[in-house]
């Protein structure tokens, strides 16, 4: 909200945690809630990890180091 990281994600762990205390406030009546956003997560990671070796291959850059930034934005604020 506002420029501000409210979930993140690490690729290493696999887990997806709170970034912000009313986060944890928010989510404790779902205790199944990191669980479930850490398995969609994941799924994307899997399947972001899939299209990007496409990418490269087909624009032959199949070396060197990528850095990608993903941005989700609220689809209303850019209407």
């Amino acid at each position: 909200v506002n420029d501000v990281e409210m979930i993140h994600y690490d690729s290493n762990t696999r887990r997806a945690e709170p970034k912000q205390d009313w986060m944890n406030t928010v989510t404790q009546d779902d205790p199944q809630y990191w669980e479930w956003n850490t398995g969609i997560f994941l799924g994307t990671q899997q399947t972001f990890k899939v299209n990007f070796e496409i990418a490269k291959q087909r624009f032959n850059q199949t070396e060197g180091l990528f850095i990608t930034h993903l941005l989700l934005v609220n689809v209303a604020d850019v209407l």
